[in-house]
């Protein structure tokens, strides 16, 4: 049986006070989770430089803290758009400004470590509301019946990452980084927003 992330905010509701405490407590789930899956990226595309013998596709481990902040504003993304779904518009403004404050001073030194603390918060708040508007574009994160994958969020993501590690997308190094995200985040925000 699956650990149920958010069993401490059951029956608590949605308050102002309630809010700040969940989006303190998925910050930490998010970046431990965008680690866990930028490792995963750089392991999957090693083998599958390896598996092609390709020595001239690199896998630079020096752009792990770029890779590791586009997983992370993807995360953030699917996080807005859940909140969107279960929270009205003041609860949804309130969790997602406090959301963003705290994974932004979490993220520090894994990012960008030649950077001041206010240049990174100007570059994080900057970048995000460009994810959002490009990401916005999709609907869906996955192909439905008679989509491309091309059409979807996933597909967007994997544009971003292979760009950061200077790869061409197609199907096979698409997998690769799907496969690496976990999903498990993304199965349990309803609980998360429960009243």
């Amino acid at each position: 049986m699956k650990e149920k992330l958010w069993e401490e905010f059951k029956g608590k509701g949605n308050s102002d006070d309630v809010l700040f405490d969940k989006a303190k407590a998925i910050s930490s789930v998010v970046i431990a989770l965008a680690k866990i899956d930028t490792e995963s990226i750089f392991k999957n595309f090693e083998w599958a430089r390896d598996v092609e013998k390709d020595k001239g596709k690199e896998v630079n481990r020096e752009k792990f803290g770029q890779v590791f902040f586009e997983i992370v504003l993807f995360y953030l993304h699917f996080i807005d758009t859940k909140a969107f779904q279960y929270l009205n518009a003041e609860q949804r403004h309130f969790f997602i400004f406090a959301l963003l404050v705290d994974v932004r001073e979490l993220i520090p030194s894994i990012h960008e470590a030649n950077i001041d603390g206010a240049q990174f918060h100007s570059i994080f708040e900057s970048t995000f509301n460009e994810r959002t508007m490009e990401y916005g574009k999709y609907k869906n994160f996955l192909p439905e019946k008679g989509e491309t994958m091309t059409d979807t969020l996933y597909w967007k993501l994997g544009e971003k990452i292979t760009e950061i590690l200077g790869w061409e997308i197609n199907l096979q190094v698409h997998i690769l980084i799907t496969a690496s995200i976990i999903p498990e985040l993304t199965l349990q925000l309803s609980e998360l927003f429960e009243e």
